[in-house]
């Protein structure tokens, strides 16, 4: 599995799925953080991160202070059967980056100028 105990891990990738699941509907509102490469989402007492981390994608869990109390790799992920991980990433970024808002705004700057 990915080295917790087999309890754990079902709950860590079954958190992962949920929220790439509920990102892939626009249910989860993502945030830049100052690390260019990771976005959060935050819940009352937790956050979630997701980060490319060299090119390996990592998602974490952290405490109200801010302390990674779980992390799941994208390999880990991926050997327990969610290889959804990096597509998390990639919404989650153009989520907290606004890229929706920025191409629809840029077509429509370059429809008006037909």
């Amino acid at each position: 599995m990915i080295g917790l105990g087999d309890k754990m891990a079902d709950k860590l990738i079954q958190i992962a799925e949920l929220v790439y699941q509920k990102t892939a509907n626009g249910e989860i509102n993502w945030e830049k953080t100052p690390d260019d490469n990771t976005f959060q989402t935050s819940f009352p007492r937790y956050s979630v991160l997701v980060q490319d981390a060299n090119d390996t994608i990592v998602f974490k869990i952290c405490n109200e202070e801010g302390q990674v109390i779980e992390r799941l790799s994208e390999g880990q992920a991926s050997n327990a059967g969610f290889a959804n991980l990096r597509d998390l990433y990639v919404t989650a970024r153009r989520t907290a980056m606004g890229v929706d808002e920025a191409l629809d705004e840029i077509l429509q700057t370059l429809a008006r100028r037909s």
